[in-house]
C-alpha cells in the first residue's frame, strides 16, 4: 500500500512538472502587440461583447437558463463610457451582435416561430425572416453587413441546431452545410466564414472551426496539450479569430483534485490557475491573447469574445481579483488613434 502511494506521489509530481513547463514556455514566447483598456467589473450574470469598425461596443447580459437570448443591451464607447442604454420595448429578444453599420439582431415572438428584425440605434429596422421553430433557447449570436442573423436553437429536449437566417434564403440548417454533429455556431463575416464550435457527443469537449464553402472546415488546435475545449467567439473580414481554448471532462477534474493535493502538502505553493485562456488565431497560428499583452498589466484574459477589422477584441478576464471586461487595441491602431 506504502508503494502504491509513493507512486501515485511520483506521478502527481511528473504532471506537476510538465504543466508548469508548459506555462513557463508559454510565457517565454511573450511579445507585446495589444493595448488593454478597462471596461469595467462584470458583475452579476455573464456578459457578451462585441465590437464593430465604428468602435461601437455592444454590451448584452445572458439572460437565466431558460428564458433565451439577451437583455440590457447598452452601447459603449472605447473608453468604456456607457453612450446609449437601448430600449427594445415590441422586442422579446435580442441579440448578441452589432455589423459596421451600427445594426443590432432584435426578435419577435410569433404564433409560428421567431421573426428576426435588424434595429438600428436611430431606430429604423430592416426585416431579416422567421425561424419557424423557437420552442427553445434562441441565441442570436453574430451579424454581418448583408444582413446575415447566425444563431443556435437550444430544444427542451437538450439537442442544438444551429442555423443562418436572412431575407434571401429564410432560415437554413448549419449542420448539413458544414457537415459535422453538434454545431455551435458563433459568428461570420461578410465572406460568410462561419466560426463556432463541434462538441463531443457526451458534450464535455469541444474543438473551434472555421468552415467557409471554398474551403471547407478548418480546425484550430487547443492552446495547451492538455486543454479539451476550444470554441471559436467572433471572426472578423481579415479572417482572424478570437474565443477560449480550456480545460474540459477529465482533465478538468483531476487538474482540480491535483489543485486540492498541492494545497494540502505544500500550503505555501500556489498551483497556477489554468483553466481559461483567451486566444487569436490569426494566419493559421493560435496566440494565448495573454502573451501579446505587458506582462506587468496584472490581467489574466479568459474569454475574447469578438474582433474588428482594425484588430480590436473585447472579452472578460481576471483583474485584481475580479472578473473585469476588456478592451484589446493592437498597438500601432492605438498610437494612431491616440488611444
Amino acid at each position: 500500500m506504502r508503494q502504491k502511494r509513493l507512486f501515485l506521489s511520483l506521478i502527481f509530481f511528473l504532471i506537476l512538472l510538465v504543466i508548469l513547463i508548459a506555462i513557463a514556455l508559454s510565457s517565454s514566447r511573450h511579445q507585446v502587440r495589444y493595448t488593454i483598456t478597462d471596461l469595467g467589473k462584470r458583475g452579476g450574470l455573464p456578459k457578451i461583447l462585441d465590437i464593430n469598425n465604428r468602435r461601437e461596443i455592444l454590451e448584452v447580459t445572458l439572460k437565466a437558463r431558460g428564458k433565451g437570448g439577451y437583455e440590457r443591451p447598452h452601447i459603449r464607447s472605447t473608453t468604456g463610457e456607457t453612450l446609449q442604454e437601448i430600449s427594445l420595448d415590441g422586442f422579446d429578444l435580442v441579440g448578441a451582435g452589432i455589423n459596421n453599420l451600427g445594426q443590432i439582431v432584435v426578435g419577435t415572438s410569433t404564433d409560428t416561430g421567431l421573426h428576426v428584425t435588424l434595429w438600428s440605434l436611430n431606430g429604423d429596422t430592416v426585416d431579416v425572416g422567421h425561424i419557424p421553430d423557437a420552442s427553445g433557447d434562441i441565441q442570436l449570436s453574430g451579424v454581418n453587413d448583408f444582413g446575415k442573423v447566425i444563431g443556435a436553437n437550444f430544444s427542451p429536449s437538450g439537442s442544438m441546431t444551429s442555423f443562418v437566417v436572412s431575407a434571401d434564403i429564410g432560415c437554413e440548417d448549419l449542420q448539413p452545410r458544414i457537415g459535422e454533429p453538434l454545431i455551435w455556431a458563433m459568428d461570420l463575416n461578410n465572406s460568410e466564414d462561419i466560426v463556432g464550435a463541434c462538441a463531443s457527443k457526451d458534450l464535455r469537449s469541444s474543438r473551434a472551426f472555421v468552415w467557409n464553402a471554398t474551403e471547407g472546415t478548418t480546425w484550430l488546435d487547443s492552446l495547451r496539450p492538455y486543454h479539451q475545449a476550444t470554441v471559436a467567439l467572433g471572426v472578423n473580414n481579415h479572417r482572424q479569430v478570437v474565443g477560449i481554448s480550456a480545460m474540459a471532462g477529465s482533465i478538468e477534474r483531476f487538474y482540480h483534485r491535483l489543485i486540492v493535493w498541492v494545497a494540502y502538502w505544500f500550503p505555501s505553493f500556489e498551483l497556477p490557475s489554468d483553466r481559461f485562456h483567451a486566444f487569436l488565431w490569426d494566419e493559421d497560428k493560435m496566440y494565448a491573447l495573454d502573451d501579446l499583452i505587458p506582462s506587468e498589466s496584472g490581467w489574466k484574459l479568459e474569454f475574447a469574445w469578438n474582433i474588428n477589422d482594425l484588430g480590436q477584441i473585447v472579452g472578460e478576464g481576471q483583474f485584481q481579483g475580479q472578473t473585469h471586461m476588456f478592451l484589446l487595441t493592437p498597438i500601432d491602431e492605438a498610437e494612431d488613434s491616440g488611444e
